[in-house]
């Protein structure tokens, strides 16, 4: 949390000194910290900076809704199995890795659109990559591949 509201003052002397952004762009955390990917790619989070004056003391923090990115089964072996899908599947590896990422997005659909109540808000979009709901911080071992869950890092 300490590392949110560092970006987030951070952010604010963004919006004071400059009112050119006008995308998400991507800050990549630093690993010394133990924030990961499950796969152990690095770690970031995307910020946006409206180009509209911001209301004071107003910021959007959201956090990335991944119903069918958590690991979570009934028994262990069967989570496992279902995160090693994230590091493995091209078609889910979202989930599990920032491999992907793009350094900037500006498609944005819903609350996080420039047509939403929030449009002229700085905004901060925290991805999930960890399979664990923003809670673990360990590692496992499935079928002789590390997988790591460090979503309580990656929000620290």
């Amino acid at each position: 949390m300490k590392k949110i509201l560092q970006i987030a003052l951070t952010l604010g002397l963004l919006i004071t000194l400059s009112q050119s952004i006008s995308l998400f762009n991507l800050i990549p955390l630093n690993k010394t910290n133990g924030a990961m990917c499950m796969d152990g790619s690095q770690y970031g989070i995307y910020t946006y900076v409206p180009d509209v004056e911001t209301p004071p003391n107003k910021m959007l923090i959201y956090f990335e809704d991944i119903w069918e990115g958590w690991c979570a089964k009934d028994n262990l072996n069967d989570s496992l199995a279902r995160c090693e899908k994230y590091i493995t599947d091209s078609n889910l590896l979202d989930y599990g890795s920032s491999n992907l990422w793009g350094g900037s997005f500006t498609t944005l659909t819903g609350i996080l659109s420039g047509n939403s109540f929030f449009s002229s808000y700085p905004k901060i979009l925290i991805k999930s990559c960890d399979g664990g709901s923003y809670f673990s911080d360990s590692n496992a071992t499935f079928k002789n591949k590390v997988m790591n869950f460090r979503g309580a890092k990656n929000v620290q």
